[in-house]
């Protein structure tokens, strides 16, 4: 993996922590209540929420399912295209620095 490859996979890692943070408060859920229902820690719910660690699909999973109405693949779909804009803008960037 490349140094850009690594930008843009820790970009889609923090945008599905945005989107953790969002759904809790959505929920007037804690990161401890979270944590209790999927079975991990609140201190690795606290981690995934600030992008500082990865999701393993089986606990993302978990996660989605322990919050109503969250589609893991409306989630990710929102990470993807957030991740798809910053890259296309840095592409126009750069052309239009040449």
């Amino acid at each position: 993996m490349d140094r850009n490859d690594s930008k843009w996979s820790k970009m889609f890692q923090e945008r599905l922590g945005d989107e953790l943070r969002l759904s809790l408060e959505q929920h007037d859920m804690t990161t401890t209540a979270l944590a209790k229902k999927v079975g991990i820690s609140q201190a690795q719910i606290s981690r995934l929420e600030c992008g500082k660690q990865g999701f393993r699909s089986s606990t993302f999973w978990k996660i989605c399912a322990a919050l109503p109405g969250i589609s893991p693949s409306q989630v990710v779909s929102v990470a993807e295209k957030f991740v798809y804009d910053a890259q296309a803008k840095e592409i126009k960037a750069t052309a239009a620095a040449s």
